[in-house]
């Protein structure tokens, strides 16, 4: 199933998150190509899970699930660019060609169903501070 949201800033995961609590802290998330804009306090994580993504190499960050809950629910933080992959167990290691990523993927519109990650359980793309795309299995 896909859930394209779609009308006004919905990538403020410190909403999002909070009804899937249980599922976001049984996974382990890779996170990439993140970008935030902080609207409240700023959790010193994020910067070490954003602070490549604004160059152009592939970089990616494996957080524990309970850690990006922690670290976004409740919070006003938007996400302008990220993906969030979430995967039972351990997240395997990923080649850079293959690191997940919003900016110019067509995919996502046109194969709405398919994980980048094919480990994902869910997955919460944000583009460009107003849309948000979770497929989940």
């Amino acid at each position: 199933m896909t859930i394209i949201l779609e009308e006004g800033y919905q990538t403020n995961l410190g909403t999002l998150l909070l009804p899937l609590r249980q599922q976001v802290e049984n996974l382990n998330w890779l996170v990439t190509e993140l970008q935030c804009l902080s609207l409240g306090d700023w959790p010193p994580l994020i910067d070490t899970w954003q602070s490549e993504s604004y160059n152009s190499v592939p970089y990616y960050s494996v957080v524990p699930g309970k850690i990006v809950y922690e670290t976004f629910a409740g919070r006003e933080i938007q996400v302008v660019w990220g993906i969030f992959c979430g995967v039972a167990g351990n997240v395997p290691t990923i080649p850079l060609e293959e690191v997940p990523y919003a900016d110019g993927n067509r995919q996502i519109w046109t194969e709405p169903e398919a994980f980048q990650l094919a480990s994902s359980e869910i997955e919460i793309v944000a583009f460009d501070s107003t849309f948000v795309s979770s497929p989940s299995k």
